[in-house]
């Protein structure tokens, strides 16, 4: 069973008491105050106070542009297929494992199914990243060149 602890606050002169457990605490937080009233919409059922405001990070759901490379593995030829939901500039980088970037081009990304040619690349047989990011979001993927 879980215990969780009550947290009363005691606004004094410029200060505040903070007083869990039959321990005081002594701050300078103004702010960690409770309200002047006994406002019962700012208290939960269990008699914890809740000022109405979230403490925590809203959820981003970024927009993912659904990369896949075909074929894969490849012989440095090989094409991106991207799926967006509107019109954006983006930048595609591929990367080696060690971070070293061997390719960057800018794309015009439009609303819908993009297909993007990979040819006549020079680089290594290997395993790389390839990243597209936006101003929205960013998305990779692994690629393996197999010459």
């Amino acid at each position: 069973m879980e215990k969780k602890t009550r947290l009363e606050f005691i606004k004094t002169t410029g200060s505040v008491l903070l007083v869990t457990s039959g321990i005081s605490v002594f701050g300078l937080f103004s702010a960690f105050a409770a309200p002047e009233s006994d406002d019962p919409e700012h208290y939960y059922s269990d008699g914890y106070y809740s000022d109405g405001y979230s403490t925590g990070i809203d959820a981003v759901t970024p927009e993912s542009l659904l990369l896949t490379v075909f074929p894969n593995p490849s012989d440095g030829n090989f094409h991106l297929t991207m799926n967006a939901k509107s019109n954006m500039n983006s930048d595609i980088y591929i990367h080696d494992l060690a971070g070293k970037t061997v390719s960057a081009r800018n794309y015009n990304i439009t609303e819908g199914a993009n297909l993007v040619s990979f040819e006549g690349l020079d680089i290594a047989r290997g395993i790389y990243i390839l990243s597209v990011v936006t101003e929205k979001s960013a998305d990779s993927l692994r690629i393996i060149i197999a010459k």
